[in-house]
């Protein structure tokens, strides 16, 4: 730019001219032809992309020199040369993080979105901060994530970062998910930032800890009682927790939003722990747990996982299986299951079970082994239909949770992932206008008012009987049940106008007896299909490379029994027989 200063401001005032003139033109040409005023920059599309030139040293410039130009008349040109300075600084700053900090593109897309946030002391600080941890990934990771936030809350992240605290507890250890704001503080409520005010969905994506929120972690396991454990246990015994079977995230939302002042009755159940996510829920607990878990003979495991029916099986049931009536033909589900991929299941399909999904308690315990406080390992048989009260009523009374008091539900089957039972709950619509219907499959009673609607169900699937008749032994007898755990209930406003129609009692006991026939006849069909522990065993007997495989998995996933419980492993007879098979391997 030849001629100094005066050369510059008479440039710079032939295009600000220049630019006054074309805006002029522009609005008398709007006022004609409206259709053609140009979107605001915000609306266009490649708006976002086109952030990434405000960081640049030829418009950062160009931005000083406006301002300069404003300020004409309050001494802005004087302060014109300390500006540049100001913004070559800046820009050179920027520059070395951007080339030094293996920033993602994710963090700069941040960045550019909050221009306004940005200063040269904050891009130092950032570096600084950067450059402290450049071989904690994981925190550098966390940062990233998190930019936006980080350049709002610079200052106190940093005083985080840097204090030894974050070192011992997070950087020394390599914690994989360490937090990004200091735990302690997230705990005070006088504080400008904590738990009251951090939304749960950005306190997962810093990795904040779950701290005050439970005092009990219970280690789920696939088949081994982990549907009875969530759906009738520990909802009987009024305790809150989450649904293992969510995402992470999901239940991270779960637990971070549980009252602390409950912490007694609050428990988190992990079902999962081969996805990252579900590791980090793990990694987040920093305060002292009571840690539940279930083992049980490896071979009933695998038994239960080629027994298993497809994830979609629900979607095969259909309107006329679970609404009928005394004209209705009795229509049951084709059982499909997971590991073989057909209606049958067989025992080749054992090459197709991931058993990093099944023996996995191991691996958690050594995880949570700086937060536990006690160990409650219990055998899968103090869970059966038998003991599962009993041993819910001792768990409550020594942890100081609630105990159950309704010993009917736990004397049941809950899980029915064999295909047992799956068709129910059915419903059945008892109307005089059946009586003397001779059309079958007609629907017609369900629409029609007057009926009566009898529930055929169980005490796990209908633990609420409030409202409600029990009419079993009215209309079964003294019948002998395949499962006794069914259940037949009428509304109580309805039970009276069933019993004072005898003709319609009579007819829908009948029905109900041949249906109650028909849907054993279905469940021994797939009672006699069902694989059996001494196939296992049998199968297993030429198979030694898969024996070796199972045998290591399962020994290493045994360790904490093995040191603590024996007598468990003497236990398990169909585990003992399997070590036999595996004494000269």
């Amino acid at each position: 730019m030849g001629g100094g200063v005066i050369s510059l401001i008479y440039k710079l005032y032939k295009i600000k001219k220049e630019h006054f003139l074309q805006r002029k033109i522009y609005k008398q040409i709007i006022q004609v032809f409206p259709h053609l005023t140009y979107p605001k920059l915000e609306n266009c599309k490649d708006y976002n992309q086109a952030l990434v030139y405000k960081l640049h040293l030829s418009y950062m410039i160009g931005t000083v020199l406006i301002q300069a130009d404003k300020n004409k008349f309050k001494g802005g040109y004087f302060r014109l040369y300390k500006n540049m300075k100001q913004v070559r600084l800046f820009y050179n700053a920027l520059k070395d993080f951007k080339e030094n900090k293996n920033i993602p593109m994710k963090a700069f897309d941040i960045l550019y979105k909050n221009i306004n946030l940005i200063s040269l002391e904050k891009i130092k600080e950032i570096s600084f901060i950067c450059d402290l941890h450049k071989d904690y990934i994981p925190i550098l990771d966390n940062i990233y994530q998190n930019f936006e936030f980080v350049l709002k809350n610079i200052e106190l992240i940093k005083e985080w970062l840097i204090s030894d605290d974050f070192n011992q507890k997070y950087k020394k250890t390599n914690h994989p998910y360490p937090s990004l704001l200091d735990p302690r503080k997230l705990n005070d409520t006088n504080e400008k930032i904590n738990y009251n005010n951090i939304p749960a969905e950005l306190a997962w994506n810093m990795n904040l800890p779950l701290m005050g929120k439970f005092n009990k972690v219970f280690l789920l396991s696939p088949s081994s009682g982990t549907v009875a454990i969530q759906f009738i246990f520990l909802p009987s015994c009024k305790i809150n927790f989450n649904s293992a079977w969510d995402q992470a995230s999901k239940i991270y939302f779960c637990l971070y939003h549980m009252k602390n002042g409950d912490i007694v009755n609050n428990i988190f159940c992990i079902l999962s722990n081969k996805q990252n996510d579900h590791i980090k829920n793990l990694f987040l607990i920093q305060n002292k747990v009571d840690v539940f878990c279930v083992y049980r003979d490896p071979v009933s495991i695998i038994k239960h996982a080629l027994n298993h029916i497809g994830a979609y099986e629900i979607t095969k049931i259909t309107k006329k299986m679970r609404q009928i009536n005394l004209v209705s033909d009795f229509y049951f589900p084709s059982i499909y299951y997971h590991y073989s991929k057909n209606y049958k299941p067989n025992l080749e399909s054992i090459y197709n079970i991931n058993f990093d999904g099944y023996f996995f308690i191991k691996d958690r315990l050594e995880i949570l082994k700086p937060v536990i406080k006690n160990i409650e390992c219990i055998e899968f048989s103090q869970i059966n239909t038998t003991n599962a009260f009993n041993t819910f009523t001792k768990l409550a009374h020594k942890y100081g949770f609630t105990p159950p008091n309704d010993p009917i539900l736990f004397q049941g089957r809950v899980n029915r992932h064999q295909g047992d039972l799956w068709v129910l709950p059915v419903k059945f619509r008892a109307h005089s206008y059946d009586l003397y219907n001779k059309t079958k499959n007609d629907s017609t009673s369900f629409a029609l008012e007057g009926g009566v609607e009898i529930i055929i169900t169980t005490h796990q699937l209908h633990s609420n009987k409030s409202g409600f008749v029990d009419i079993t032994k009215e209309i079964f007898d003294d019948r002998k049940l395949m499962f006794d755990n069914i259940i037949l209930l009428v509304k109580s406003n309805e039970y009276e106008m069933l019993k004072n129609n005898q003709e319609l009692f009579l007819a829908s006991k009948k029905y109900l007896n041949d249906y109650m026939d028909a849907l054993e006849k279905h469940e021994q069909k797939i009672k006699d299909n069902l694989i059996t522990e001494e196939q296992i065993l049998d199968y297993l007997k030429d198979k030694k490379d898969l024996r070796i495989k199972l045998k290591q998995l399962i020994d290493d996933d045994l360790t904490y029994v093995r040191e603590n419980h024996p007598e468990y492993l003497q236990k398990w007879k169909y585990y003992q027989e399997f070590e036999k098979l595996c004494e000269n391997d």
